[in-house]
């Protein structure tokens, strides 16, 4: 696929092992099972599994109450894909025990989720910072602290009358299925040159 040979620059083509240690982990939130697929709460989970297809990346690992994924990167560095599969508002408990799995803190992690706060196709970078009234970064605040970088997606505007659940859990309309697909692109992109260039660099370029 197209998306494949774009990033084929940043991806090491050798498949790592399942359990190769990474040096920082990638979250991608949502809500596991079928009920939950192609919902606005998932898109980072859309994400995740972008990065994964367009990489020669390990078989997924079950572990950590959550479905992980290593990839090496061209520049040495070894990244885990992590989708947790503990619900959203519980994905504190994901995130604390893969970073007590890998010996990591919680610097070393990039949340991906979605804002209704934010306008379809837009994304924003924080370094750290308050979880904004979303339940997966409520999570996952308590369970390891503030002090993590992310990346809101956004899904909105919240129609007037809708309920926050209701528009979250709900699927993406078809006028919005062509926007949903760059803008998920935009993100493995700037996953990648976040990785590559550092947080504050990436937030100059995407927010």
């Amino acid at each position: 696929m197209i998306f494949s040979k774009i990033f084929g620059r940043f991806f090491e083509k050798k498949r790592l092992q399942p359990d190769v240690k990474p040096e920082v982990l990638i979250f991608g939130l949502g809500n596991p099972g079928e009920k939950y697929s192609g919902t606005r709460h998932n898109v980072g989970f859309c994400v995740v599994d972008e990065l994964a297809e367009s990489s020669d990346a390990s078989e997924p690992l079950s572990c950590c109450e959550s479905e992980i994924r290593t990839v090496a990167l061209k520049n040495g560095k070894t990244i885990a894909l992590v989708k947790p599969l503990t619900y959203m508002n519980l994905s504190g408990g994901a995130v604390s025990a893969c970073t007590r799995k890998y010996g990591l803190n919680s610097g070393q992690c990039l949340v991906i989720v979605d804002d209704f706060n934010i306008a379809l196709g837009k994304i924003r970078f924080r370094k750290d910072g308050s979880h904004g009234g979303h339940n997966g970064l409520r999570s996952i605040a308590e369970s390891v602290g503030t002090d993590f970088p992310r990346l809101r997606v956004g899904i909105g505007p919240l129609p007037q009358g809708v309920s926050i659940i209701d528009f979250v859990l709900g699927r993406f309309e078809k006028h919005e299925q062509g926007k949903v697909r760059e803008v998920v692109k935009t993100c493995a992109e700037a996953v990648i040159f976040a990785l590559e260039s550092g947080i504050e660099t990436a937030m100059n370029k995407y927010n």
